[in-house]
């Protein structure tokens, strides 16, 4: 991907990528591709500089539109409090693997998008993924506030290409004689 520099407040695709990531707890991953179809990958080392703005769109499944309203509404809320940053959410209720596939093989990706962890690892091995570590020096945000295990499901060869929006318990097992010596009761 070529460098592309305007004057202006010297935002970065990778800049605004970070900082909607971090503020907005929803986004997964970025596509680090140039508009060309190429994808970019985790080696693309070019930035997309916007002239004061920037629009992102985010794309995540959503299982109804209640959740759909719900990611909607925190889009708008960080558009009311980001003046140069934009977000526009479409969501997808079917066939969402599918679908991001097609899109980023068509190099029509969205900015950010959801992946569920069960799949990750074949995105980050095609190379289609952005590069987060660099992002996640954003201020007022640490990852350190992660639960290690959440964010290694987003590791590929070490490097980080996503931030956890949320997780299930499926089972909970828990140590009663331990529990009660802590003083936690029923």
């Amino acid at each position: 991907m070529t460098d592309h520099v305007t004057s202006g407040s010297n935002y970065t695709r990778r800049r605004v990528l970070g900082g909607a990531a971090a503020a907005s707890g929803i986004a997964l991953a970025g596509c680090s591709g140039g508009g060309d179809g190429s994808g970019g990958g985790s080696g693309s080392g070019g930035a997309v500089e916007a002239e004061g703005s920037a629009e992102l769109e985010l794309t995540g499944w959503a299982a109804d539109d209640t959740e759909a309203d719900l990611v909607r509404g925190l889009a708008t809320d960080f558009d009311e409090n980001h003046d140069d940053i934009s977000v526009t959410y479409e969501p997808l209720q079917s066939k969402y693997e599918q679908s991001m596939r097609t899109r980023l093989g068509g190099g029509e990706a969205p900015d950010v998008f959801y992946l569920d962890a069960s799949y990750f690892g074949s995105f980050a091995a095609e190379g289609v993924l952005l590069d987060l570590d660099p992002l996640t020096e954003v201020e007022g945000y640490n990852v350190d506030d992660i639960f290690d295990p959440l964010l290694d499901a987003f590791r590929h060869d070490g490097t980080l290409y996503g931030i956890p929006k949320d997780f299930s318990t499926l089972s909970l097992y828990y140590n009663e004689p331990i529990l009660e010596q802590a003083g936690v009761d029923d």
